[in-house]
């Protein structure tokens, strides 16, 4: 179970011309140490532009998968104090 606030850690990955995302709550345990859980992973293959409905990894995209995966474990953007990421090539 999530707690009422928590940051979110995301990473995203390409393989084999799949796209992979994932995000993961983080946060504070009452008793100390950092608790985290995976809310979602999501494959895609190679994005088709014709494809009105495919996630096109842009950040309207991934703004609305992550509010659309949080509403699903009863959480809004409200419930985020931080998102953290990476960015490689």
């Amino acid at each position: 179970m999530l707690p009422k606030s928590f940051g979110l850690a995301v990473d995203g990955w390409t393989c084999a011309r799949e796209h992979y995302f994932a995000i993961f709550a983080v946060w504070t345990a009452t008793q100390g140490g950092v608790q985290k859980a995976l809310l979602c992973c999501v494959v895609q293959d190679e994005i088709d532009v014709d494809d009105d409905v495919a996630m096109d990894f842009s950040a309207e995209s991934l703004g609305d998968y992550i509010l659309d995966e949080l509403n699903l474990v009863g959480h809004d953007f409200e419930s985020i104090e931080f998102i953290s990421g990476d960015n490689t090539h």
